[in-house]
Formats: structure tokens, sequence, C-alpha cells
């Protein structure tokens, strides 16, 4: 006898299809990353900076006097996008059932996000390296640099899975 999964059951294997159907993205396909991820949040962190975007071979430089920053396609945070999106879809679909609108709206959701949090770790990124440089050996910067991207990328994924927890805890009542 084969037993229909539960709701939670089926939120998690819609959130596993997502990320393996989306999981190409991140290693595939590094203009539609550089063009769609990483462009928009090289731009509003040079705007932060008060520097210009300016593109280069392999991506975009942040031309800021302190310190240059080069955005390539590895930066521009399409893996948080996957994480996020399979997150806010599995998540939805808790509460109902999933439609053709409420998959575009959690996309464009996950997308605005993304762009948000890639923006803030880009421009956190450079505070950091700046402090790095001032007052770490040079063996250290690489290591500032990733757990940088580490806690601003966990830290806005964990803060979107409360909020968006929260939410449908208070919609199911």
């Amino acid at each position: 006898m084969i037993m229909k999964p539960s709701p939670s059951q089926q939120a998690t294997l819609i959130t596993l299809a997502v990320i393996v159907a989306l999981s190409p993205l991140t290693v595939l396909a590094p203009g539609f990353r550089l063009a769609v991820f990483a462009h928009p949040a090289a731009r509003l962190s040079a705007l932060f900076l008060g520097a210009d975007c300016v593109p280069v071979d392999q991506g975009y430089m942040i031309a800021h006097a302190a310190l240059p920053v080069w955005i390539s396609p590895a930066c521009s945070g399409i893996s948080f996008f996957v994480l996020l999106a399979a997150m806010g879809l599995g998540l939805a679909h808790r509460t109902r059932k999933l439609s053709a609108a409420a998959v575009f709206i959690t996309a464009l959701m996950a997308y605005a996000l993304t762009i948000l949090v890639n923006t803030c770790r880009i421009t956190v990124g450079f505070h950091a390296s700046v402090w790095a440089r001032a007052i770490l050996p040079s063996s250290m910067w690489a290591g500032v640099h990733l757990s940088v991207g580490v806690f601003v990328f966990l830290s806005a994924l964990v803060g979107a899975y409360a909020i968006a927890e929260w939410t449908v805890i208070r919609q199911a009542r």
C-alpha cells in the first residue's frame, strides 16, 4: 500500500526538487549569472560605496580608491537565490496548493532579496577587506572574504526562514 506524503513531506520534496532543478544555474551560464544577478548587486554596492561600477573582462569592477572590488560570476549570489526560492516554494506549498502566480511571486521575491543581500555582502565585504588589509597578514584576507559571505548569506537565509515560518504559522491559525 502506497501512502500519500503529508503536506510537510510534500513541501520538503518540492524544496528538494527546486534545488535539484535550479542547481545547474550555479555553475553554468556565467554570462547569465553576471548580467542578471551580479550586475545589479555590483551597481548598488558601487552606489553605496560612492564609486563607479565598470565592466571588465571577467565581470565588473567597483573602482573605489581605497580598494577596487572585482565582481565575477562566482560573486553573483545565485546559490543563495536557489536556496531561497526552494525554501519559499516549499513553505508556500505548506499553506496552499502552488499556482503559477504563487511560483512567480515567490521567485520574484527571492530574486529581489538575493540582489539586496548580495549588495550587503559586497558592501560589507569591501569594508571588512579594507579593515583586514590594515591589520591582518595577507594570508588571512581570503578567509575574511569567505567569512563575510558565509555570515551575510547564512544570516539572511535563517532570517528569511524565520519570518516566512512565522507568517505561515500565523496564516494556519
